[in-house]
């Protein structure tokens, strides 16, 4: 039999060893309710360390269960010794046909649930650069590949490199993509651009503009179209009807401008971020921050939240951590 590509609701999980998949039912699947977007940003921060993040299409109501341990879900792994080109994985993401697409130092990746297919630039010239740290479908169901050497299309099984509004993003190190109304918004190493998903020319925004850095490393819808938190190696700020506004630090602390390596705007308007010394919370009004003290590892590099009101919380050599309403669980290994 051949393979087919796994359904949209299998949910996947990465560690320093490669590939896992784990599940509870067959079209249950895992953390339910959120954007692949979101998804894609939790795979992004545990390069090498362990991870909980479902790939599914989101459908209300269906969720982990809360009452189950991590270690009551059954488990399938792979590695590079199963076709992987190697262990350290990037970014990912799965689009509509099923299939799900791995970012690796060492090319692109299609896996179909038994086979995997790499794509790099001995294979796939519009790859001009092996690594891919940024992967987003938008609403036609075009696959935007971020590399280290610009924005290469993945349009009805054709690769295109820099195509259409997206040609001055030509050499340029792609860090973060997410798709909005209308645009794919992608964080560089050299600002934040507006590429239109149809006519119209691509948008840069720097420090000029007034981001607070121009090394983007975290991106997060703010409510309404196109309103976006934007962070930065030196700080956050909130880009609204095309003005940058730069935000204020809402927790005072050693550094005033810290790098954010997470962002995420929850339900409540609560803005969630992640920097090197922990996690802050921000109503607008009041800032919080968790750190080692309320059990949490110090660097946090992802933000999920799912269907159950549960916030997922990555660290860097911390695991996983899953804060519920009265406070944060222990880490999972």
């Amino acid at each position: 039999m051949s393979p087919r590509p796994l359904t949209a609701n299998v949910p996947l999980w990465v560690n320093a060893r490669g590939l896992a998949s784990r599940s509870i039912l067959p079209d249950t699947g895992a953390v339910m309710g959120i954007s692949r977007h979101r998804l894609r940003a939790i795979w992004r921060g545990f390069v090498g360390f362990v991870l909980l993040a479902g790939f599914v299409l989101a459908r209300p109501g269906l969720a982990l269960d809360p009452q189950r341990w991590v270690s009551q879900y059954s488990q399938d792994s792979w590695r590079s010794d199963d076709g992987l080109p190697q262990n350290s994985l990037l970014a990912l993401a799965q689009t509509r046909d099923g299939y799900v697409w791995l970012g690796t130092w060492e090319g692109l990746v299609r896996f179909d649930g038994a086979r995997f297919v790499v794509f790099d630039k001995r294979n796939t010239p519009e790859l001009r650069n092996h690594t891919i740290k940024a992967l987003a479908e938008d609403a036609s169901g075009v696959l935007w590949v971020g590399t280290d050497q610009g924005l290469v299309a993945y349009v009805d099984g054709r690769f295109e490199r820099a195509p259409g509004a997206s040609a001055p993003l030509e050499g340029v190190r792609v860090e973060e993509l997410l798709v909005g109304e209308g645009a794919l918004w992608v964080g560089t190493s050299g600002g934040l651009w507006q590429v239109p998903l149809g006519e119209g020319v691509a948008r840069q925004y720097t420090e000029a503009d007034g981001l607070p850095g121009s090394f983007v490393t975290a991106l997060a819808r703010a409510g309404g179209d196109n309103r976006l938190w934007v962070g930065t190696k030196a700080g956050l700020a909130l880009l609204e009807g095309g003005q940058v506004r730069q935000t204020p630090f809402p927790v005072p602390g050693p550094d005033e401008r810290p790098e954010v390596t997470a962002l995420f705007q929850d339900v409540a308007g609560t803005l969630w971020m992640g920097t090197e010394t922990g996690l802050v919370s921000w109503n607008g009004v009041v800032a919080t921050r968790f750190t080692a003290t309320e059990g949490l590892p110090a660097t946090v590099t992802a933000l999920l939240a799912d269907s159950q009101g549960n916030l997922w919380v990555g660290t860097r050599r911390g695991g996983l951590v899953r804060r519920e309403v009265d406070g944060f669980s222990s880490p999972l290994h």
